[in-house]
């Protein structure tokens, strides 16, 4: 992938498809929740396009190794998939963190849960 390439809702669709598809076979159960530009993009339709996801997701180690090999055969940069909005976030202890401003991360007054299988 060019660096100059960025993600539309088709694309980050088949890569979160993907992504799913490699943990469940892995008997991973993953949660993954996405903030600002890319949810942008999917929930909202409000721009077209992004360059990467921020997101807040675990287990950390399976779903960064699983995004990597998306990343591969997709043709997309190793980062497309990052833990950025974790600084929007506080962490309790190690591995957990709770989310204070979902709100704001994801730039809309009505909050919108999205979901691949």
């Amino acid at each position: 992938m060019t660096p100059d390439r960025l993600l539309d809702r088709d694309l980050l669709r088949r890569a979160f498809a993907q992504l799913a598809t490699k943990l469940a076979r892995r008997g991973v159960v993953g949660e993954l929740h996405v903030f600002g530009g890319a949810a942008m993009v999917l929930a909202y339709d409000a721009r077209a396009a992004t360059r990467d996801v921020d997101a807040l997701f675990r287990p950390d180690g399976p779903v960064l190794e699983a995004a990597r090999e998306v990343a591969e055969e997709l043709g997309l940069p190793r980062s497309w998939l990052n833990n950025q909005a974790s600084s929007s976030c506080q962490g309790e202890r190690a591995g957990e963190a709770r989310c204070t401003t979902i709100r704001t991360c994801a730039y809309s007054r009505r909050h919108q849960n999205i979901c691949w299988p």
